[in-house]
């Protein structure tokens, strides 16, 4: 799930103020990618206490981002749901178009599949 980046702003300074620490890491990959341990991770936090935890991130995911202070990881999730979102969008106006100048769907999809 996505969250807003000020939702992670004010939980990181809600565990500051109790002296402890919050760090936002939004994931990419779906189910496959989290069974499999190779989620993408988008950080957002502490450096330092990023830094402690990549071990047991790297678990998770096979790639770690840092992309900076608190809300950046929301942030970077929030970026990559728009580029899914219009891949979509691109792929259901390929299909409407192929289906429209007369080509079979099944085979369009599996001629461009790979390309």
């Amino acid at each position: 799930s996505s969250d807003l980046p000020d939702l992670a702003k004010e939980i990181f300074a809600a565990a500051r103020e109790k002296g402890c620490w919050a760090v936002d890491a939004p994931v990419s990959g779906g189910d496959i990618g989290a069974r499999d341990g190779k989620l993408s991770i988008f950080a957002g936090g502490d450096r330092e206490i990023l830094s402690w935890l990549s071990p047991l991130l790297e678990i998770m995911g096979n790639k770690v981002t840092y992309m900076g202070g608190p809300g950046s990881g929301q942030s970077c999730k929030i970026a990559n749901q728009v580029v899914v979102g219009a891949n979509l969008l691109g792929l259901s106006e390929g299909l409407v178009f192929a289906g429209k100048a007369g080509l079979d769907k099944k085979q369009w999809m599996e001629a461009v599949r790979e390309g």
